[in-house]
């Protein structure tokens, strides 16, 4: 019997998305995009401010229908995988109720999808795989930012999605609780193997956490690039001065137009 193949996480197909502007010729923020994320696959994508990374996520989520092109998810729409609670997001802000205790804020997201089971030992488990069990009465206010931005991880993977999109994430956070949230996501990833599509503007960051790193060009957004790290896992965070890492640190800098000539002459 041949074996079954599961589809993409994400495929992508030809995607344009315009938005309203004032002069009522519409702002491009997509143009022509075509992508896939295999299951179980980590794929980052990079490009300058405004090149539609958001847009692109967004559609992928199902929080908005395009103008053109199809988004499929999990071999459904990305409306039906909505529905499905297939898919988990964290944001850059966290997002999390103050008046709530970290345990209640996790299992919030049980509650609103009419989860009936027990919601306290699913939440709780959530954090452990997190590394704040020992957090979970704590109140929002309580925690550094790093770990605030766990809580949204654990929030977003407590309903187990097969897919995780994440929006720059850790992009509010100083340098040194970055670098514990990428090694604390390196971690829940090699251990859960969700496919996830992440959002982020630091190039070693991408390299670091990927399979694949997609570049996009300036709006409106265009794949120019997608380039696979073969770098061995489980990563380890200290390969991040190795020749191997910043020779793709570098391609990913010329994909996005941000190395001069004489540098690669």
């Amino acid at each position: 019997m041949a074996a079954v193949v599961a589809p993409p996480a994400i495929d992508v197909r030809g995607l344009a998305h315009r938005y309203p502007s004032p002069d009522g010729d519409g702002l491009v923020a997509l143009d022509g995009i075509g992508l896939t994320v295999g299951a179980g696959e980590f794929v980052s994508l990079v490009g300058p401010s405004g090149c539609g990374k958001t847009t692109l996520l967004r559609a992928v989520g199902g929080l908005l229908q395009p103008e053109h092109g199809e988004v499929l998810v999990l071999g459904g729409t990305a409306a039906a995988a909505r529905r499905a609670h297939s898919i988990g997001l964290v944001a850059q802000d966290p997002g999390l109720l103050p008046w709530r205790s970290v345990e209640d804020n996790v299992a919030l997201t049980l509650q609103l999808t009419g989860d009936d089971g027990d919601r306290g030992e699913r939440a709780r488990g959530a954090l452990e795989r997190v590394g704040l069990g020992e957090f979970a009465a704590y109140r929002p206010r309580e925690l550094s930012g790093g770990m605030r931005q766990r809580v949204a991880l654990a929030r977003a993977l407590v309903h187990e999605p097969q897919l995780l999109l994440m929006d720059e994430p850790f992009g509010a956070l100083d340098e040194l609780s970055r670098e514990d949230l990428c090694v604390e996501l390196l971690r829940v990833w090699e251990r859960e193997r969700v496919s996830v599509l992440f959002v982020t503007h630091s190039i070693r960051e991408a390299v670091l956490l990927s399979d694949r790193v997609v570049v996009m060009s300036a709006a409106p957004g265009r794949v120019v690039a997608d380039i696979s790290i073969a770098l061995p896992r489980p990563r380890d965070p200290r390969a991040d001065d190795s020749p191997e890492f910043n020779a793709y640190v570098h391609e990913i800098r010329m994909a996005l137009g941000r190395v001069p000539a004489e540098a690669h002459s």
